[in-house]
Parts: structure tokens; sequence; C-alpha cells
């Protein structure tokens, strides 16, 4: 029985790590927001829903484990209710579909931004999504998400999707960044920044891909039900794209500020 729990408490402290992990970059993002007197409401409300679902399904895979554990080790199987864990495993499930629906919302955003002109691109890619969607919302719940195929087919056109999002978003700012230096051409340190923020939307943006595969193989090795940690990392990789790129401007503030203060014609 021990052995048999042991994956779950496996599962439940890399979420707690993960979660850990999120709450710091939420709070460095406050933070910076409020420094840096940011007003891209739709990013932080975005962002806010995202962690509040992640606060969710923590609460929920705590309540799942504590359930199993009077089970398992406890054996208190007389006060186990089998009703009750299954209508909290839908509610996971359900939560994991709708912070993905958040999360999907903030590519599509960015992909509008940065390829506004072309919106062929972002129509076929937001079919994809709401397939993908319905697919999830209206496939059996009686399935067990391990052993269901509706759900490989999920997680994998789920896969495809941010692959490609995260690709056209990295790949069309390093694009514009070439153009703008062929025709206009900008500083070395412009250059530098729009490149790395190109590099922080493609290394960041694929965190969830790379989670997305670790739970694909996890399931058909170990039939661990990873969604709980794919609802974090789901949050955690735009987190971590707005962190990022509020700490590189929030340093090229401080740079400006300081060469102005050292440059003695700048101040006369």
């Amino acid at each position: 029985m021990i052995i048999g729990i042991r994956s779950d408490f496996i599962l439940v402290m890399v979420a707690f790590f993960l979660y850990g992990i999120y709450t710091l970059l939420c709070g460095l993002y406050v933070y910076l927001q409020i420094h840096q007197q940011g007003q891209r409401r739709y990013y932080q409300l975005s962002l806010l829903l995202l962690y509040l679902l992640a606060t969710l399904v923590i609460i929920i895979l705590t309540t799942q484990f504590i359930m199993l554990l009077q089970l398992e080790v406890l054996e208190f199987g007389d006060d186990f209710n089998v009703d009750i864990f299954e209508h909290l495993t839908v509610a996971s499930r359900s939560v994991y579909v709708a912070a993905n629906f958040v999360a999907d919302a903030l590519l599509l955003y960015r992909c509008y931004i940065v390829w506004g002109s072309r919106r062929y691109i972002i129509a076929s890619l937001v079919i994809i999504s709401l397939s993908m969607l319905g697919e999830e919302i209206f496939s059996p719940a009686a399935l067990v998400v391990s052993e269901s195929i509706l759900y490989f087919g999920f997680i994998s056109v789920n896969l495809f999707t941010n692959l490609m999002l995260t690709g056209l978003v990295a790949g069309r700012i390093w694009w514009l960044n070439r153009a703008t230096q062929r025709s206009l051409g900008i500083s070395k340190s412009n250059r530098k920044s729009i490149n790395g923020i190109a590099a922080t939307v493609l290394e960041s943006g694929l965190l969830y891909p790379i989670a997305i595969i670790i739970d694909i193989v996890v399931v058909l090795q170990a039939q661990v039900d990873m969604q709980p940690v794919l609802t974090l990392v789901v949050g955690i990789a735009p987190t971590l794209i707005m962190v990022r790129n509020q700490l590189r401007i929030s340093v090229e503030i401080d740079s400006e500020q300081t060469a102005t203060r050292s440059d003695p014609e700048a101040t006369t």
C-alpha cells in the first residue's frame, strides 16, 4: 500500500515545489508592475487568473492525496468516498482546461500583436485552439485520463499548438528586428535588447511543451496523472516571460539613468 502511494507523494511534492516557485514569480511580477507602473490590464488579469487556478488545483490535489493516505496507509476505508474523489478529479481536469485556455489566449494575443496584418495565421490558430478546447470539454468525463485516446489526442494537439505559437511569436520578433536593422539601422544595444526578448519568449515558452512531453512519457510508463503539474507549468511559463522582460526593462532604465547622471552635458 505504501509503495502504491509513493508516486502520488512524489507528484504532490513536485507540485508544491513548482507552486512555491510560481508564488515567488508572481510576487516579483507584482512588485515590478508597481515599480514600473504597468498598465497592461489584460496581462495582469490573465496572469492573476492563472495563479488562482494553480492555487485551486493545489487545494484539489492536496485533498485527494489526504483521501488516498487515509485509504491506503491509515486504512480508513469506511471514510473514503469514491464519488467525492471522482468529482475532485473532474474538477482538477476542468481547472487544467481553463488554465490552458487562458494561456492559449495570451499566446494568441501575442501573435496578434506581432502578426497583426496576417489575419489568416491568427484565424487558423484560433480554430485549432477552439477545436482542441471543445475536444477536451465534450470528451466523456468517465474516461480515465491515462487511458483516454481523446486525452492523448488533446495533449498532442496542445503540444503542436504551443510549439507553433511560441515559434511564431519569437520568430516574428527576431525577423522584425532583422528587417528594421537592415532598413533603418539600430544601435547594438537595442538590437541585443530585441533579440533578448525573442530569446526570452522562446526559452520560457518552451517550458510548457517540454512539460507536455514529460507528461506523455510518465503517463505511458508509470500511469501517473500529471495534469496538476501541467496546470502549474501553464501559469509559470507566461509569468516567467513577463518577469524576465520586466527585469530587462528595469535594468535598461537604470542603466540609462546612470549614464545620464554621469554625463555632464546631459545635465546642462
